[in-house]
């Protein structure tokens, strides 16, 4: 995963090293618990199943619109 890159911002920007997380699932998971941090997006569902495979992470925005996190 060394092609993303993750911060902590306090009163300064600091990378977080690419050790930090290992699987994607790890990511994932965060990026869930803190959607509307992150997006202003209201977590809805994980690992969402649709017809023809699924999709990793389901929100929805103010306007009550359906967000797709792969």
């Amino acid at each position: 995963m060394g092609d993303i890159n993750l911060f902590v911002i306090n009163e300064k920007v600091t990378q977080l090293s690419p050790s930090s997380f290992q699987l994607e699932r790890e990511l994932q998971i965060l990026i869930e618990k803190n959607m509307h941090t992150f997006f202003g997006v209201t977590f809805l569902q994980s690992e969402f199943s649709i017809p023809n495979g699924r999709i990793d992470s389901l929100g929805i925005d103010e306007n009550n619109c359906p967000v797709i996190f792969e």
